[in-house]
């Protein structure tokens, strides 16, 4: 019995020759004639205590349709909490993500990573794993998972509560390196912040006769996402656009915040002040960047130029007319609905960015934390920094959640993923149902001002949170991927099958009159009121 529990028996037959409880089996065909994901299936209920354990995949044979015995997950939950892992995140071991998470071991066939973006959206995170079972029957394939845990990698379950300057992407670059496949990330958000063709529902062109000066509105605020700015930056960048057949003069190019006097001056090409583009030029025209000049989107600011023409024209701008009469720019000194000139306003990353996560039940009342690892990269010579916090609470909402005092002085934040296998240590964090965990990211650290412009100078790939639960009941859900290679599979826990139900054989005797009467029977007992 269970810690706690007692047991005790009575007889029920007393010439019982044989008696057997077993579990009916359990496995999985994974045969299709054609590649697709798989609906989740249960194997059914098992006994963990907390800690690590060894899950197996075996292959028991195949579909007499199948060319193989191939084994292809795409994700699994087992744990109190429920919280799905990642089939290809155990691979490479020891390198993403940190170790000693995520162990794997294999016999009678390779395993690898597998890219599956090509075969539709259905699979988690874009791959999964692939096990390839050359030696057919008996091959496994072995994960060492650990009871409970939260490994955030795809960072949409539950998703994030706040994403300020930052967002969950793809980011295809990891596919050139083990394990060859890309990788779902949350990282620092740069590029266009603003479009004039949000602004307005007509095209537009201001002709230009003689020297005029303009200045154009861009609102922030938040109050339309199309019309105002998007996302804070640092680092600034102005494109500006001619009307076909038109050629384009600008100078005395500036940007300031709107009302709060001041500016900084636009340059084209590596410094000229001025630039004229002809009818037969591009269409549209990049300015330098405006080095550390900061687009915060809860403010407007303000773009003004002079625009003269050098010779026989014609010449012009190109703009956007709001219908709705909202007041855009000043033409040569009178207000006006349209906005003409510039193009669109490019930001670069913003010094800091926080992203929250969603926030998680663990299923358990007091659950003894234990270890907080992640996976980063910090590019520490671009100015890139990446801490991160966490927090627990009974309440759903986080409303008594009181963030770890991680180290002193540092606000709180992990400054660092520890290797080794150490982690971070929870040990003084309170044993509380309900987790979350916010991270906080840096660019242009120690004046590495060129890292706005640059490739992300932070990235989060994955983040695990570790505790330990009461020993308890767990289900095995997995997502297996389907194909016409693919065998039929069998698990288990640390050598254990699953219990979906039990069966009862016996067989019972009786010496009668005459002779030796017996009775056989099987039957399969499931449990009515427990949920399993």
């Amino acid at each position: 019995g269970m810690d706690g529990e007692s047991c005790s028996s009575r007889t029920i037959f007393r010439n019982l020759t044989h008696l057997n409880f077993h579990p009916p089996g359990s496995m999985f065909d994974a045969y299709s004639p054609t590649r697709k994901r798989g609906s989740t299936f249960n194997f059914g209920s098992i006994v963990l205590k907390p800690g690590p354990h060894t899950l197996t995949f075996t292959v028991q044979g195949k579909n007499a349709a199948s060319s193989g015995f191939d084994i292809e997950i795409d994700r699994f939950r087992i744990g109190r909490s429920g919280g799905a892992l990642e089939g290809e995140i155990f691979f490479p071991a020891n390198s993403h993500p940190r170790w000693p998470l995520f162990g794997y071991n294999k016999a009678g066939g390779s395993v690898s990573a597998e890219d599956m973006s090509d075969h539709g959206v259905e699979w988690s995170g874009n791959a999964q794993a692939k096990f390839v079972a050359s030696a057919g029957v008996g091959s496994t394939l072995e994960f060492t998972v650990n009871n409970d845990m939260w490994c955030d990698s795809n960072f949409d379950e539950p998703g994030a509560q706040m994403s300020e300057n930052c967002s969950v992407k793809w980011d295809p670059t990891f596919a050139s390196s083990v394990p060859y496949t890309g990788d779902k990330v949350v990282s620092m958000d740069k590029g266009i912040a603003w479009s004039a063709s949000g602004c307005g529902s007509t095209a537009y062109t201001q002709v230009i006769t003689t020297a005029t000066t303009v200045r154009n509105i861009i609102y922030g605020g938040g109050a339309s996402d199309d019309m105002t700015i998007s996302m804070n930056g640092c680092w600034t960048k102005l494109a500006f656009a001619r009307p076909a057949g038109y050629a384009m003069n600008l100078s005395n190019v500036a940007i300031s915040e709107d009302g709060a006097g001041g500016s900084s001056a636009v340059t084209f090409n590596n410094g000229d002040t001025s630039i004229t583009v002809p009818a037969d030029g591009a269409s549209l025209v990049e300015s330098d960047w405006v080095e550390m000049f900061e687009i915060d989107r809860k403010k407007s600011y303000a773009v003004s130029f002079t625009s003269t023409p050098q010779d026989v024209g014609p010449w012009g701008l190109a703009g956007w007319q709001n219908n709705d009469g909202v007041l855009l720019s000043w033409i040569a000194g009178t207000s006006t609905a349209v906005v003409v000139g510039i193009h669109s306003m490019e930001v670069g990353y913003p010094k800091e960015a926080i992203f929250r996560s969603g926030i998680f039940d663990t299923h358990s009342e007091a659950p003894e934390f234990t270890k907080l690892y992640w996976t980063e990269i910090q590019k520490y010579d671009n100015g890139g920094d990446l801490d991160i916090r966490v927090r627990s609470a009974n309440n759903a909402d986080m409303s008594d959640g009181n963030w770890l005092a991680a180290n002193s002085g540092n606000d709180g934040y992990f400054q660092s993923n520890v290797g080794n296998g150490f982690g971070n240590h929870l040990g003084s964090m309170q044993h509380k149902r309900y987790i979350q965990y916010e991270v906080k990211f840096e660019c242009g650290r120690d004046g590495v001002d060129a890292a706005h412009t640059n490739e992300p100078p932070a990235v989060l790939r994955d983040l695990s949170f570790l505790w330990n639960p009461p020993m308890g009941l767990v289900d095995l859900e997995v997502d297996f991927g389907m194909g016409p290679d693919c065998g039929i599979v069998e698990a288990t826990v640390d050598g254990k099958a699953f219990t979906k139900s039990m069966v009862v054989e016996l067989e019972i005797f009786k010496q009668g009159p005459r002779a030796l009467q017996t009775a056989k029977a099987k039957t399969e007992i499931r449990p009515l009121n427990t949920g399993r």
